[in-house]
């Protein structure tokens, strides 16, 4: 996934538009929040990071 690149570049702040526009497209992709999720916790954003983390437990819910 190339935000997931662009995070590991340290270019964090472009990852985190990429991520706000993928889940614009789909706000229930699990994948997107957990690795969203990610970031937030790598940039000491936790409650942030918590947050999509929850959103990547409910997207997975709803899928079954």
């Amino acid at each position: 996934m190339w935000t997931a690149t662009l995070s590991k570049m340290g270019r964090k702040d472009e990852a985190e538009k990429q991520y706000e526009l993928a889940l614009k497209t789909d706000h229930k992709h699990v994948n997107t929040h957990y690795n969203y999720g990610v970031l937030f916790s790598k940039m000491g954003r936790k409650d942030e990071a918590e947050m999509q983390y929850q959103l990547a437990k409910n997207s997975l819910v709803s899928v079954k």
